[in-house]
């Protein structure tokens, strides 16, 4: 359904948004970080998992990489547990993305997810939507440039380099179809553009049902989208730790500023595996643990959380890896309202 009958954009009243938002989440939607972008693919050499030798630096047990799966038609679906995505024409539409899922993508469709809430909220509602739903978004592009927290003059060069970037995204969205309870699969996006500096997209009508209707609200940091475009791990783990903060079973339980790292890294899939740092002779310290402590660093300096090893007083760091995994992040979100 097209929402021109709203007689307003989503984003008339939100030129200085507040420093959260509120954003439908749930599984189906984060199971797009912990399987995507895809694994790489590393040169290991072949062994049954009961076989993996135990020692200094190992984790106990193998952890379970998204499994791809070639399909017919140029899909290949990318699987892990219960959870699963699709990918229509795979090879090229990655190929035009520089590799698949990237920050931006990722930022894009929480930006179209809130949009996509505001528009089918009547004004002055907070709990109730219109009737029948809005699918369809028309977005200003150059607000969409500006939540991304650029304040420069937006020339016409900027413009035209925004809406391609854009337009790659878009082009993974409308190609990913996430995997349902029960047994099918539900598209993202029908469609999605960017026209005469608007973006135009139409969310599946199962999806913005399945969002709009099912999907509990997480508090959502905006300062996020102000994350450049290499820093998808920081991205990732700022987000994950908001939507750990925002359950409120976690609050009840008090466990909603405690992170443990084995979680956190299901999350940081642009991290290499354990596997692939010995495959190239690597530090796991270098290659992991540092770069994961910098983008919980950046998050800090972005004034999105306070952070901290949960280490006892005394302790040292840990010294291999497996005892890593076993560690907590002990963390707070920077101006988090209460509740959910």
């Amino acid at each position: 359904m097209n929402c021109d009958h709203m007689n307003h954009l989503a984003l008339d009243d939100l030129f200085l948004p507040p420093n959260y938002i509120k954003l439908r989440q749930d599984s189906k939607i984060t199971c797009l970080y912990t399987l995507l972008p895809p694994p790489r693919k590393a040169n290991l050499p072949e062994r049954p998992a009961e076989s993996v030798k135990r020692g200094p630096g190992r984790p106990r047990k193998m952890e379970a990489l998204p499994e791809v799966i070639p399909l017919e038609n140029g899909t290949f679906k990318i699987a892990q547990v219960k959870a699963c995505v699709y990918m229509e024409n795979y090879e090229e539409v990655t190929a035009h993305s520089n590799g698949g899922y990237r920050l931006n993508t990722y930022r894009l469709l929480d930006f179209l997810i809130w949009q996509l809430d505001v528009s089918n909220r009547p004004p002055d509602s907070e709990d109730e939507y219109i009737s029948p739903l809005c699918t369809q978004l028309t977005l200003p592009l150059e607000q969409y440039i500006r939540c991304c927290g650029y304040e420069a003059e937006i020339t016409a060069s900027k413009r035209k380099d925004s809406q391609k970037e854009v337009q790659k995204d878009l082009r993974l969205l409308c190609a990913t179809q996430i995997g349902w309870d029960d047994g099918g699969a539900v598209r993202i996006l029908d469609t999605g553009c960017v026209r005469n500096g608007q973006i135009i997209v139409d969310f599946s009508q199962r999806m913005a049902t399945h969002l709009l209707q099912k999907c509990p609200y997480m508090w959502y940091p905006l300062k996020l989208m102000q994350l450049s475009g290499k820093s998808l791990l920081a991205y990732s783990l700022g987000r994950s730790m908001a939507l750990h903060s925002s359950i409120i079973n976690n609050q009840w339980r008090g466990t909603d500023q405690t992170y443990s790292v084995r979680r956190l890294l299901q999350y940081c899939r642009s991290l290499p595996t354990l596997d692939e740092v010995q495959a190239r002779n690597g530090n796991y310290r270098q290659a992991i643990i540092r770069p994961f402590t910098a983008a919980l660093d950046r998050l800090e300096d972005l004034e999105i959380i306070g952070w901290n090893w949960k280490i006892n007083e005394g302790e040292e760091f840990p010294k291999n890896y497996n005892d890593f995994l076993k560690e907590a992040v002990k963390y707070s979100m920077a101006g988090m309202p209460e509740g959910a």
